[in-house]
């Protein structure tokens, strides 16, 4: 049976959501003409993030807070259960760790780590990630901006830091599906 899911920014620690978003509602209602009884599937875009990256293959989460970090509060415990549940779907044999948010200036510093870390951007001097694989020990830091976007000021940093300024091409995604498609790309050597 098809699940309708929709993402919004929904309090799902409640047990009990009013739905007050024009457009779902109206797509509930009037485009997939639901009635009284039938299930519909809420989520946040990080509990989506969490589950496709998962079921991608990352190694680790990591939450950042930005300068124009929406939203903040992260549910740690329901986005691990979240990231658990995607990896026994998939059929991996290890659970993703997910850390707790942390500031941007912090996860540029522990990025140092890894082989290569690529920061995705919308801006002009951006460049199309290669699709060269990379070494089969590689780890790979992936860096996807907010709903709003990186400031200049963070876009700076990273460059400053030996990031690779990346763009997935000259389309402006919307923040999911940027993190699916630069997460699958860098976690199956196409970067």
């Amino acid at each position: 049976m098809r699940q309708n899911r929709f993402l919004g920014d929904f309090d799902l620690d409640t047990g009990r959501v009013t739905l007050r978003d024009r457009d779902i509602v109206h797509q509930i209602v009037r485009v997939l003409r639901l009635k009284t009884g039938e299930r519909i599937v809420l989520g946040d875009g990080a509990g989506y993030d969490a589950m496709k990256a998962t079921e991608a293959g990352v190694a680790e989460i990591r939450p950042l807070v930005t300068a124009r970090t929406v939203k903040t509060g992260l549910n740690l415990e329901r986005l691990r259960k979240i990231v658990k549940e995607a990896a026994e779907q998939s059929g991996r044999g290890v659970i993703p760790g997910v850390s707790e948010p942390r500031p941007f200036a912090e996860a540029v510093q522990d990025a140092k780590k890894h082989s290569a870390s690529l920061f995705f951007s919308t801006e002009a001097r951006a460049k199309d990630i290669s699709v060269e694989p990379c070494a089969a020990d590689a780890t790979v830091g992936v860096f996807i901006g907010p709903e709003g976007g990186w400031t200049r000021e963070e876009e700076e940093e990273a460059s400053r830091a030996g990031f690779v300024l990346s763009s997935l091409g000259s389309l402006t995604l919307r923040a999911e599906t940027a993190a699916l498609v630069s997460v699958y790309l860098a976690v199956h050597g196409k970067v």
